[in-house]
Parts: structure tokens; C-alpha cells; sequence
């Protein structure tokens, strides 16, 4: 905590206010935070019921007075300049939504290149949707106008995956995206986090692909395709799950899994915008379930 809040206020951008919403915590978070607030005004500390992340970052955002927002996780960093290379860009293209890049190396330097790519929303959301590119569902490292979120834009509570979530909205309440090459975010790797360890949890990248798909749908539909795969992509990424634990159970779930991997399978394989490694996928799959349930179990890491 006392890292993340350090990168934030020694931001070169120093017009901030910074909103720290605590969650409910029973460490020291507290402790640390008020320490930061007796030093620098420009915190300010929220204290609300254990609700998790996403009821945090919609309590943030209804308490936000800035016209830009972003978000950074406790256990991760700002490097130095991300913020004003952010608003630099964002001031330069009149761009609503501004995206940097992440890393997991532990780094300090930060260097600005100020080169940008520009993206219409239903560019940015198939590319995000087919994972070819440098645009992740996340929430962390992207500059966005407060205009963005409003009451029908906010995070679903209690719903895990919130990032795949909401990212589509979001980008489709923009007039301009544009994406940075620059890495602005340093992301702590945890063993013990929910995306690597295994939980039921898990389970709702079922649920929010099949919604993303809905939505396309309906107010996409030249973007079904791109969804379709995504849920593809999801299915694959359970059923290997399961697979590799292997005393789990869940039989209903993996049938689930089978049962939509079978009927995208082919749509995605003749698409040249999917992804090799979802291809992979979908070749091993014709040989059966018995050798994908192998192949689960000799490669899945988590």
C-alpha cells in the first residue's frame, strides 16, 4: 500500500486528487493511509462495508470531482510520468479514453515516447475481444473522462471478471481511443490471486462472455463474431481448468464448456482475426474430449 500510494502521489502530474476507498480492510491499510493523508492533502480516504472491488471503484467513482478518472489496485504502482503521459495524449487528440501499457518487471524508469494510436470504439472493443492487440479488459492503466461512467456504465457488483465486464461500455460511451505504447503500470504478480488459483468463482467468464455476446447481438452485430470467439476463448480457458484439477468435479460445467467449444469451434477456425492460440485449441479439439482432457493436464499452469 504505502508503494502504490508513494507512486501515486510522486506523480510528475501533480493536479490530482486521490481517492483511496478502503474496503472493509482489517490490515494495516488504514494505518498507512492516514499517515499519506497527514502529509499530502490531496488524499482522501474513504472508508465503507466489505463489499469488493467493484462496489469500491463505483464508491470512488460517485465521489470523483476530477473530469479524468483511473484506477490503481493496492498491490500495484504508477511508474513516474504515467499520468502525464496520459493527459498529454488525451490533451493532444482530444481522445475520451486514453490506454498505456502494463507490466509485471519490476521497473522505475519510465520513458514517454508520445506516439499514439487512434481507435474508433467498435475498433478498439474487436480488437480487445480478439486479444490480438495491445488493448486489455482492464481497468487499471487507461485515462478516461468522467463523462464515461454514468448510472447504466458502472461496475456489476459482485460479479468477478468486472474489467471483461464493463470494458465495452465503456469504450462505447467514447468518441475517440487512443492507445499508447508506453508501459505506465506496474502489475505485482500474486500466486495466491483469485485469476491464479482455482475458485467456482472462475466460472463467471462464462457468464460475462455469454453476455458480451448478448449485447453484441443486439447492438453490434458486426462485432458477433469477435464475441462469439471471446466466449469461445473463455470456455477453452474453464474446461482446462477443470480438467487439470482433476478432482474438482463439475461435470456440468465441463459439458457446458464442450457443448459451446463445438459450436464455435468451426466459425472461429475460418476467421483470420482469431488469435493462433485459440486456433490451437479448437485443431486439438477436433481429435475429442479424452485428448483435450489430456493435453489439459500435461500444459495448464494454474
Amino acid at each position: 500500500m504505502a508503494e502504490c500510494l508513494t507512486s501515486i502521489l510522486g506523480q510528475s502530474y501533480r493536479d490530482i486528487e486521490v481517492l483511496l476507498i478502503n474496503d472493509g480492510s482489517t490490515d494495516s491499510t488504514l494505518a498507512i493511509a492516514t499517515d499519506f493523508a497527514g502529509r499530502d492533502a490531496r488524499l482522501k480516504i474513504f472508508t465503507t462495508e466489505n463489499q469488493g472491488v467493484s462496489c469500491a471503484r463505483n464508491y470512488g467513482i460517485s465521489q470523483a470531482c476530477g473530469d479524468r478518472i483511473t484506477f490503481v489496485d493496492s498491490d500495484d504502482r504508477l511508474l513516474p510520468g504515467a499520468l502525464m503521459s496520459l493527459a498529454a495524449i488525451a490533451d493532444e487528440t482530444s481522445a475520451d479514453i486514453v490506454i498505456g501499457k502494463h507490466t509485471d518487471a519490476d521497473k522505475d524508469s519510465f520513458n514517454s515516447s508520445g506516439r499514439y494510436k487512434m481507435f474508433s470504439p467498435l475498433e478498439a472493443i474487436a480488437q480487445t475481444l480478439y486479444q490480438t492487440g495491445m488493448i486489455m479488459p482492464t481497468a487499471c492503466g487507461i485515462l478516461y473522462d468522467r463523462f464515461i461512467f454514468s448510472e447504466d456504465t458502472l461496475f456489476v457488483p459482485g460479479t468477478r471478471y468486472e474489467d471483461l465486464d464493463i470494458f465495452y461500455r465503456l469504450f462505447e460511451n467514447a468518441g475517440k481511443i487512443a492507445v499508447i505504447p508506453d508501459i505506465v503500470y506496474f502489475y505485482r504478480p500474486n500466486p495466491e490471486s483469485f485469476i491464479n488459483t482455482f475458485s467456482p468463482s472462475r466460472f463467471d467468464a462464462l457468464a460475462v462472455t455469454e453476455r458480451i455476446e448478448r449485447y453484441m447481438e443486439s447492438r453490434h452485430p458486426e462485432l458477433l463474431p469477435a464475441a462469439r470467439d471471446r466466449r469461445l476463448s473463455a470456455n477453452f480457458n474453464i474446461l482446462a481448468l477443470l480438467e487439470h484439477h482433476t478432482d474438482v468435479g463439475y461435470e456440468d460445467i465441463k459439458t457446458q464448456c464442450w457443448d459451446v467449444i463445438c459450436r464455435y469451434r468451426l466459425q472461429s477456425l475460418f476467421n483470420p482475426k482469431v488469435r493462433f492460440k485459440n486456433k490451437l485449441g479448437i485443431l486439438v479439439s477436433f481429435f475429442g474430449r479424452r485428448t483435450y482432457r489430456f493435453m489439459s493436464q500435461k500444459t495448464y499452469q494454474t
